[in-house]
């Protein structure tokens, strides 16, 4: 016997959003189609192994996983602030993209507001705008590049945000 109605507690929006099927794993693959070796590209995995040097790294590093790591990222933003030539204060870290999408959006975002992304596109776009009560507005893609007059033709006084990038594995094709 249920006291309460889980639904009436969500935010409404998250039951807008179309939830995220992953991969299988490459293990579950193999299996089903009885194939071996497989390289699988579709989850943004690499297909090869660490590194010798990254081994040795993560090696000298376990003795420490015991502790909570710099949560400011005060050396890793050093570094990557002399490698850009831009000011620490003005990196942001996440753990991994959906994380700093989903800040941008939390910090950014009004509910009603409009964010602009291609179609298709990389799905944490979407999820983060619906999450905060964001209408999404899709710039359909031509060959998979952005048509910028589509973009500046979807823009209106509700736009808060535009998402021009597709997906990072593009930049190596």
């Amino acid at each position: 016997m249920s006291f309460f109605n889980i639904a009436k507690l969500v935010r409404r929006e998250i039951f807008e959003i179309k939830p995220y099927i992953p991969a299988k794993p490459i293990e579950e693959i193999e299996r089903e189609y009885k194939v071996k070796n497989l390289v699988q590209l579709i989850s943004n995995e690499n297909p090869f192994s660490i590194s010798p040097e990254t081994r040795k790294r993560i090696h000298k590093e376990l003795k420490t996983v015991n502790r909570y790591p710099d949560g400011g990222g005060f050396y890793l933003k050093k570094k990557l602030a002399e490698k850009f030539k831009v000011k620490s204060e003005n990196i942001i870290l996440g753990n991994g993209a959906d994380e700093v999408l989903s800040m941008l959006c939390e910090a950014f975002l009004n509910k009603g507001e409009e964010v602009i992304m291609g179609q298709p596109s990389f799905s944490a776009y979407e999820i983060s705008c619906r999450i905060m009560g964001g209408i999404p507005v899709f710039a359909k893609l031509d060959n998979f590049k952005f048509n910028l007059k589509n973009i500046l033709g979807k823009v209106t006084r509700k736009t808060k945000i535009i998402f021009l990038k597709f997906s990072a594995w593009l930049d190596y094709v």
